[in-house]
């Protein structure tokens, strides 16, 4: 028998149950945390990343993509670096690109042509780290970011060759601060 994912009116009808009879209370919980669950799940095969996936960056001309995306940036937005994945394959994305607001995930097809964009804005981020090697932000050796996510769950970047991971760093900062 396949498993149903369960739907938010589940988790209602769950708790409205729990919370009349009094009964089941770490039931109400388990159904709440599934659909949370059920959630970001479903964020991350909509973008398709898998949660705790480690994706090498290198960076790329961030021309490259800019007719696509420029027209969906906000007032104020700019890009900060475009970053192709270093690993080619069939379901890894192509090019990262981090703007002032969010990440534009894009992924061209090889197949088929077919250009996916997709976008995780920094409000959604929770909390995230940056490790370096060494003590010095600056220096051209790998960086890496992780970003925690209640949406898309737990992303993590390792920055191959020169970023200004001081910048990304800095203004999703202010999107979790403001």
């Amino acid at each position: 028998m396949e498993k149903k994912p369960m739907t938010p009116d589940d988790a209602r009808r769950i708790q409205s149950n729990a919370d009349h009879t009094g009964k089941n209370q770490d039931f109400k919980a388990r159904a709440q945390a599934k659909v949370d669950k059920d959630k970001q799940m479903k964020m991350a095969e909509m973008i398709d990343l898998s949660i705790d996936m480690l994706v090498e960056l290198e960076p790329v001309d961030d021309k490259t993509f800019a007719s696509l995306i420029d027209p969906m940036y906000v007032v104020g937005e700019m890009r900060l670096g475009a970053f192709r994945n270093t690993h080619d394959g069939g379901n890894i994305h192509d090019v990262f690109v981090f703007t002032g607001k969010r990440i534009f995930v894009i992924n061209v097809q090889k197949s088929t042509g077919r250009t996916n964009i997709s976008f995780l804005p920094y409000k959604e981020i929770r909390t995230f780290s940056v490790g370096i090697e060494g003590t010095e932000l600056d220096n051209d050796l790998d960086k890496k970011l992780e970003i925690w996510s209640s949406t898309f769950g737990n992303l993590k970047f390792m920055f191959v060759g020169r970023v200004n991971i001081r910048e990304i760093c800095r203004m999703i900062s202010e999107c979790l601060v403001l």
